[in-house]
C-alpha cells in the first residue's frame, strides 16, 4: 500500500516487545480474550485494493503468534524505522466479521494520537489478507512486568495515571476499549505505557454491528459485571473497572479473578474500591476523576504528620528545657514564627504569648494551602509545565516552619521526578520532531503533522535536545506544505475536470516540487509537456503571420491571430505585439467613429488633425485622403478669415477701444485662435476693465467729495495710466483731466490744515483761561 500524504502515517516508531509479545494475548491465568472463536464464516467481499507489503517493508521476524494471525517486526524502508505489522492469516483472512473487527481496531486507534496509545500508521489488504502497520513498542508488555511480582506503589500510580490519560483521550472521542488488561498494555524502553489491541473497541454512538445483544466479549478476569452479562451494556465506566483490575494486579502481583483488598496498599484501597463497584453509577464517572483519586492516594500515603514535643529540637530531636530558645545540643532554634503576628514563640505552644492567636487553625489552613500547592505542582507536571512544577515544589521543600514540613519528603522525591519527566518528555518530543522531519523528507506532510501533534503545546517553542529547530517552526512549515499541496492537488483535479489546461503545467510542476513521489502527477506532467511543445510550434507559426499582417497595416487580423495563442505558450514578444496590434486597431476604430460623427454633424473645426492621424495608421484609406483635401481647402479659407478679425482687433486696441478688441478676439473659436491672439485676449479684457474703472471713478466724484474719495478715484486712474505705459499707449483725455483732480485734492488738503490750526489755537486759549481760574480759586 502506498499511502499519499493525507493518510500515510507517522510517529516515533514502537510496538510489541519481541519474543515477550508471544504471550501478550493471555492473562496471568492463560485466559484468552473471549469472542475470538465465535466469529461467523461469511466471506469478505474482495473490493479492497491489494498492495504489495514487501515493496516498502522488510520483514525481520515474528513478535507474536495467535490462532487468527500474527504480529511481525519489520522495517519501513522509506522512513528507515521499525514497525509492527499485524496480520489476519488463514481462514480468518476471508472472514467478514474478523476483518470488520480488524478494521475497527485500525480506525479506532488511528483517531487517537496520544503518547499512551499505540499508533496505527496504515492499514489495508495484501494478497494474503488484511494488515495493520503499527507503532513498534520495544519494552515488552505490562503482563511481563506483572509476572515479576507486585510493583512499587509509586511506579503503579505513575503507570496508571498515564493509562488514564490515554483512556481519557479515547473516551473524549467516544471510543471504548472493552478489553483493558496487562497483556494489552505495552511498555516502551523508557517505561511509557501504551494501550493496544482495540480490536474489541466500539464507538460510543454504536459499535456498527460488532456486538450482538447477549454476546460476551473481553477477558473474564478483567471484565466488569455488566460486560460479563452482555457486551452491549458497556460504556466508558466499564473501561475504568478493567483498568482498576489491572492496577490491582500491578500492586498485588495476582490476578483480579478474586480481589482481596487487604492485599492492596491502604492508601489505594478507597480509590480501587470505588472503581471496582458493581454498579457503573457508583464508580468514578471519568478517567480523569479516577486518575485524580489514584494520584491523591499516593499523595496521602506520602503525607507525614509532624508533632513536636515540649522542648524537643526539630533538628536533632534533643529534649531541652522549655525555657531555652536554642537547642543545647545542636544550637538549632526552638522557636517558630506566630502565623498571625509573625513574632517568635515556642514552636510546641498552641497559643501565641504575644497576640494570643491559636496556632492550630492557622496551621491547618496553611497545610490545606500547601496541599493545594502540591496538587498544583502535580497538575503542572501533568501539563508539562516543568518550570512551574519545580518552582512550587522547591518552595514547599524549603518551608522553614518545622510545624509545616509534612511535604518535605514528598518534595524531595517529586523534584527528581520532575526532572525525569522533563527529560523523558523532551526526549520523546525530540524523537517526534525527528520523525516528523523524516516524514517531511519523504514528502509525507500529514504524517509529519500527526507526529508533532503528540508534542505538548507548551513545548512547541522549546529548543529540544539534538534539534536545530523548534516544533512550532516545523509544524508551521509542514502545515503550510500540506495546505499548499492539498490546494494544488484540488486545483489540478478541478482544472482537469473542466478541461482548463492552459497554465496547468506550472501548477503541476509546483505540486511535484512538494510531492515528487506522485507518479500520477509525473505522468500528467509528461502529457502537459508534450502539449506545451505543440503549442510552442503553433505560436511560432502565428507570430510570423501576425508580423506580416502588421507590416501590411492589417491590425485587426494580427490581433485576432495573436489572441488565439495559448497563454502557456506566450512570450513577452507575443504579448507585446498583441498589445500593439490591439491598441492600433482600437485607435483606428475610434478615429473612424469620430470622423463619421463630426462629418454627420458638420463639425469640421479640428477634424483635419484627426484625419491626419488616421492616415498615419492607414495611409491607403481613399476616403480619408479625399476628406483630407476638402478639409485643407476649408482650413485655408478659415485661417484667412481669422487673420482678418485679429487685424481689426489690433486696430481697435491701438485706438484704445479695448472692449471692442476683446469682443473681436472672443468671436474667434478658441481652437482657431493663434497663440498671439489667445495671449492678447486677456490683456484686452484687463485694459478694458481698467479703462472703465478709471473713467467711472473720476466722473462720479461729487462736488463735496473729501480727500479719501479723491484718493480712491486717482488710484484707479493711475492704475489705468500705468497699464497704458506698459503697452506704450497714451490716453490724451486722461492726461488732461488728471492734473485737475490732483489740484483739487491739494486744495482740500490745504483747507483742512488751516481749519486744524484754528482749532488748536482755540484749544490753547481755553486751557490758559482754565489755568488762571484755578489759580485764583486756590
Amino acid at each position: 500500500m502506498t499511502p499519499d500524504s493525507e493518510n500515510s502515517l507517522g510517529d516515533d516508531a514502537t510496538y510489541a516487545g519481541h519474543a515477550k509479545r508471544q504471550r501478550a494475548e493471555v492473562s496471568l491465568g492463560d485466559e484468552r480474550t473471549v469472542g475470538e472463536g465465535i466469529l461467523g464464516q461469511d466471506t469478505v467481499i474482495d473490493d479492497i485494493e491489494v498492495v504489495d507489503l514487501e515493496a516498502r517493508y522488510r520483514i525481520e521476524g515474528t513478535l507474536g503468534q495467535g490462532g487468527m494471525g500474527a504480529v511481525m517486526l519489520a522495517t519501513d524502508t522509506r522512513l528507515d524505522r521499525k514497525v509492527a505489522i499485524k496480520r489476519i492469516l488463514g481462514e480468518a483472512a476471508g472472514n467478514r466479521m474478523a476483518i470488520n473487527r480488524f478494521l475497527t481496531e485500525a480506525k479506532s486507534i488511528a483517531a487517537l494520537n496520544h503518547p499512551n496509545i499505540v499508533q496505527i500508521y496504515d492499514y489495508g489488504q495484501a494478497k494474503d489478507g488484511p494488515f495493520l502497520i503499527m507503532e513498534f513498542v520495544d519494552g515488552g508488555s505490562l503482563l511481563d512486568k506483572c509476572r515479576d511480582g507486585a510493583m512499587p506503589l509509586e511506579a503503579t500510580v505513575d503507570l496508571a495515571c498515564q493509562l488514564c490519560d490515554g483512556l481519557a483521550k479515547a473516551h473524549d472521542l467516544g471510543i471504548i476499549h472493552r478489553d483493558i488488561k496487562p497483556a494489552n498494555v505495552l511498555l516502551s524502553k523508557d517505561g511509557i505505557p501504551k494501550l493496544t489491541d482495540f480490536g474489541l473497541a466500539k464507538a460510543q454512538a454504536g459499535d456498527h454491528g460488532q456486538t450482538m445483544t447477549g454476546a460476551v466479549l473481553g477477558t473474564p478476569d478483567f471484565m466488569p459485571p455488566e460486560q460479563r452479562r452482555d457486551a452491549a451494556l458497556v460504556d466508558h465506566r466499564s473501561d475504568l473497572w478493567s483498568l482498576a483490575a489491572t492496577v490491582y494486579q500491578m500492586v498485588t502481583g495476582r490476578s483480579p479473578k478474586i480481589i482481596r483488598f487487604k492485599d492492596v496498599p491502604e492508601s489505594l484501597q478507597d480509590a480501587l474500591g470505588k472503581a471496582l463497584e458493581d454498579e457503573k453509577s457508583s464508580r468514578y464517572q471519568s478517567a480523569r476523576e479516577f486518575r485524580e483519586a489514584i494520584k491523591s492516594s499516593l499523595r496521602n500515603s506520602n503525607a507525614v504528620e509532624t508533632s513536636i514535643g515540649e522542648g524537643q529540637c526539630p533538628e536533632c530531636g534533643t529534649k531541652n528545657d522549655s525555657s531555652r530558645r536554642f537547642c543545647r545540643s545542636c544550637g538549632g532554634s526552638l522557636e517558630a514564627t506566630c502565623l498571625a503576628c509573625t513574632k517568635p514563640m515556642p514552636m510546641w505552644e498552641d497559643i501565641c504569648g504575644q497576640c494570643g492567636s491559636k496556632q492550630q487553625p492557622l496551621i491547618e489552613a496553611r497545610r490545606a494551602d500547601m496541599f493545594a500547592r502540591q496538587s498544583e505542582a502535580e497538575r503542572s507536571l501533568e501539563e508539562n509545565d516543568f518550570d512551574e512544577a519545580r518552582s512550587i515544589t522547591s518552595a514547599l521543600m524549603e518551608e522553614p516552619d518545622p510545624r509545616l514540613r509534612q511535604l518535605v519528603g514528598w518534595a524531595e522525591r517529586f523534584l527528581p521526578e520532575i526532572e525525569k519527566k522533563r527529560g523523558e518528555k523532551l526526549a520523546l518530543s525530540a524523537r517526534s520532531l525527528s520523525e516528523a522531519l523524516r516524514h517531511e523528507k519523504a514528502f509525507d506532510y500529514s504524517s509529519g503533522i500527526h507526529a508533532l501533534e503528540i508534542v505538548p503545546e507548551i513545548l512547541h517553542g522549546r529548543q529540544l535536545p539534538g534539534q536545530q529547530e523548534t516544533v512550532a517552526a516545523a509544524l508551521a512549515r509542514l502545515s503550510a506544505k500540506q495546505t499548499e499541496s492539498r490546494r494544488l492537488d484540488g486545483l489540478i483535479k478541478a482544472r482537469i475536470a473542466g478541461r482548463e489546461l492552459t497554465g496547468l503545467l506550472a501548477e503541476v510542476e509546483k505540486l511535484l516540487v512538494m510531492r515528487p513521489d506522485r507518479q500520477d502527477v509525473q505522468k500528467l506532467k509528461k502529457q502537459l509537456e508534450e502539449r506545451q511543445a505543440k503549442l510552442v510550434r503553433q505560436r511560432d507559426e502565428v507570430m510570423a503571420k501576425a508580423q506580416k499582417a502588421m507590416s501590411s497595416r492589417n491590425y485587426q487580423e494580427a490581433a485576432a491571430m495573436l489572441a488565439a495563442v495559448d497563454e502557456s505558450a506566450s512570450t513577452p514578444e507575443v504579448e507585446s505585439l498583441a498589445i500593439v496590434a490591439d491598441t492600433l486597431w482600437g485607435r483606428v476604430q475610434e478615429l473612424v467613429t469620430r470622423i463619421k460623427s463630426a462629418v454627420a454633424d458638420k463639425r469640421y473645426d479640428g477634424l483635419l488633425r484627426t484625419v491626419d492621424e488616421l492616415l498615419e495608421l492607414m495611409p491607403d484609406d481613399q476616403e480619408a485622403q479625399k476628406l483630407r483635401q476638402s478639409l485643407q481647402t476649408r482650413e485655408m479659407k478659415t485661417a484667412a478669415d481669422m487673420a482678418a478679425i485679429e487685424s481689426k482687433a489690433f486696430t481697435a486696441w491701438k485706438a484704445l477701444q479695448f472692449a471692442q478688441a476683446a469682443k473681436l478676439i472672443g468671436s474667434i473659436p478658441e481652437e482657431r485662435r493663434s497663440d498671439t491672439a489667445s495671449s492678447l485676449l486677456a490683456a484686452y479684457v484687463d485694459m478694458s476693465m481698467a479703462q472703465s474703472a478709471a473713467s467711472n471713478a473720476l466722473k462720479s466724484l461729487p462736488p463735496d467729495a473729501d480727500v479719501a474719495a479723491y484718493d480712491a478715484a486717482i488710484d484707479k486712474a493711475w492704475h489705468y495710466h500705468s497699464q497704458l505705459e506698459r503697452w506704450s499707449l497714451t490716453d490724451k483725455g486722461l492726461n488732461d483731466a488728471l492734473p485737475r483732480y490732483l489740484q483739487a485734492r491739494e486744495s482740500l488738503i490745504a483747507t483742512g490744515e488751516k481749519e486744524a490750526q484754528q482749532r488748536r489755537f482755540m484749544q490753547r486759549s481755553l486751557l490758559a483761561t482754565v489755568v488762571v481760574a484755578l489759580a485764583i480759586v486756590a
